[in-house]
């Protein structure tokens, strides 16, 4: 029969982890925000949704396509495919296709080169969906199998039923298609924290105020639709995408910033023409005298386990590798955050200290009830893990002693069945 603390164990994963694969979302503060459609504030290291408005709710979001056309380039460059400084010619659909100042404000001529350093630029700074489709055609020959490529992607990550499709443009008609790029906040924030956190060299380019590209009349200087990075506030910006939602009725913003001391995303859609970046400052303003950092201290002894063959009689210490850090409100403190541990068998003397006996551990917040612990650790991915590992050296017993010590346990287990 299973004991009370693996049922325990069971009802609190279901708790934890059930919320980030349903469609009722928490968060970890239950705010409404007047005059925002919706928004999602995320922990980019631990995915924890500090607040969460509408945020499961799809929407077509144009920079969604930018995101993962980065997050693909950057992949092959670092598989070696290409690099940064390589040279891209502009073909005939290209250009053409540069000409319409809807989908791209840098035009550029057929037969131009431009570097995937500068196409990545355009990209980032003015929303160009021309970078989008020359990158296509660079990592898979056509739109068509680059569309394939993304939704691909997003179904690895665990994100199903996207059309994804760059630039909105036919790679072989140059003709603009219907692109749909659908995702809720929530998944566009999937997609963010793959980016940032896989490839953090990308906020070089996201982080630009302005640059020099070239254009088909010249070099020509563009600047960040992101006005947040130039924008005096409590709050230290960065850069990385803003969109305009389908017929223009409204933005996407995308952007990033330090609260508490941690790096979080915020993300903002407006369908009613109101501004995204005051909203991001607004939703800031309402969340952040309400929640502090509360933290599972490294070396935190979690439990005891029995060693075999150990010299020392009694069960072991553990603890934790290391640090693991949440969001919470200032009613919860540090003595309520914790780790789901699952009972750990088999150990073996002889073990050193500080070494790994238990991996990638669930750490979570342990709340008043079944639904505020919910909130607290509402995740968009997996909860926040720590590995478990022995506080001291336990020594082997020698061979007499664990033949003595067999002995024992053999005895011990007759006498067990027999009085069965």
């Amino acid at each position: 029969m299973p004991t009370v603390k693996k049922i325990m164990l069971t009802f609190l994963t279901l708790i934890i982890v059930l919320p980030s694969v349903t469609t009722a979302h928490a968060a970890v503060l239950d705010e409404k925000i007047d005059g925002i459609s919706s928004a999602l504030v995320v922990d980019l290291k631990t995915g924890q949704v500090i607040l969460d408005q509408d945020g499961g709710t799809r929407v077509q979001v144009a920079p969604a396509s930018k995101i993962l056309t980065t997050y693909l380039v950057l992949q092959a460059i670092k598989e070696k495919q290409f690099k940064r400084s390589d040279r891209i010619t502009i073909n005939a659909q290209e250009a053409a296709f540069s000409n319409d100042t809807v989908h791209t404000p840098i035009p550029l001529k057929e037969g131009q080169k431009v570097t995937v350093e500068q196409l990545l630029t355009q990209m980032f700074l003015q929303r160009s969906a021309l970078a989008q489709v020359v990158f296509a055609r660079l990592l898979q020959g056509s739109s068509e199998g680059f569309a394939v490529k993304m939704n691909d992607q997003m179904a690895e990550w665990g994100i199903h039923g996207t059309d994804f499709y760059p630039g909105a443009v036919d790679s072989t008609t140059g003709a603009v298609t219907e692109a749909h790029n659908e995702l809720s906040l929530r998944e566009m924030a999937i997609l963010v924290r793959h980016l940032v956190n896989e490839f953090p060299e990308v906020m070089k380019i996201a982080n630009l105020v302005k640059a020099e590209v070239p254009s088909a009349n010249g070099p020509i200087t563009i600047e960040n639709q992101n006005e947040l990075l130039t924008r005096k506030t409590d709050y230290k910006f960065e850069g990385l995408a803003v969109g305009i939602m389908p017929n223009n009725t409204g933005m996407i913003l995308d952007t990033i910033t330090t609260l508490h001391g941690r790096k979080v995303a915020v993300l903002v859609a407006n369908d009613d023409g109101g501004s995204v970046f005051d909203s991001a400052v607004n939703i800031l303003n309402a969340i952040n005298d309400k929640i502090h950092v509360v933290t599972l201290p490294a070396h935190k002894a979690v439990g005891k386990i029995s060693v075999q063959n150990a010299i020392k009689a009694g069960k072991q210490t553990i603890e934790t590798q290391v640090a693991t850090s949440l969001f919470a409100p200032w009613a919860i403190t540090n003595k309520d955050v914790t780790v789901l541990m699952r009972p750990i068998l088999n150990l073996s003397a002889p073990l050193t200290a500080g070494e790994a006996v238990d991996r990638n551990e669930m750490v979570y917040i342990q709340g008043k009830n079944s639904t505020e612990t919910k909130n607290l650790n509402d995740n968009i991915e997996d909860p926040p893990r720590v590995s478990l590992v022995m506080r001291n050296n336990v020594k082997r017993v020698n061979s007499i002693m664990m033949f003595w010590q067999s002995i024992q346990n053999w005895f011990g287990n007759s006498e067990d069945a027999e009085g069965k």
